[in-house]
């Protein structure tokens, strides 16, 4: 048993923080010691907490920004299909170099290259 209310609320704490060095602890652990271990694991434990958030903040971007260029070369893909069954004129699958003239002249195609970043002239 424990001699009052103090000591046994330090052998709580010591033995939920670091169980492996309670009996480092309990042979010399002042009050301003105490205090010091206190912040250093309370600054530890928040620096770490923090580190951790940082990462997965940077993760979570990281995979948006690769799902929306996923889902823009899919629509530019969709739209590029598009134009090309419409103005191919022989429907041989190929595009001529007038069929692709044909199809940078439109503003709604020229629109879709500009938006992934082609330039139409």
């Amino acid at each position: 048993y424990f001699p009052s209310m103090p000591e046994s609320m330090k052998m709580l704490l010591l033995t939920s923080v670091v169980p492996d060095l309670v009996n480092y602890f309990t042979q010399d652990f002042g009050p301003i010691t105490g205090c010091f271990y206190f912040i250093f694991i309370l600054t530890t434990s928040f620096t770490v907490l923090n580190l951790l958030v940082g990462v997965l903040v940077n993760v979570v971007g990281l995979v948006a920004s690769h799902e929306q260029d996923k889902v823009r070369a899919l629509a530019l893909r969709r739209h590029l299909y598009q134009a090309f069954a419409t103005l191919d004129s022989d429907n041989d699958k190929l595009i001529t170099q007038q069929e692709f003239g044909a199809i940078v002249q439109r503003p709604a195609m020229c629109k879709t290259l500009a938006d992934a970043e082609v330039d139409c002239d």
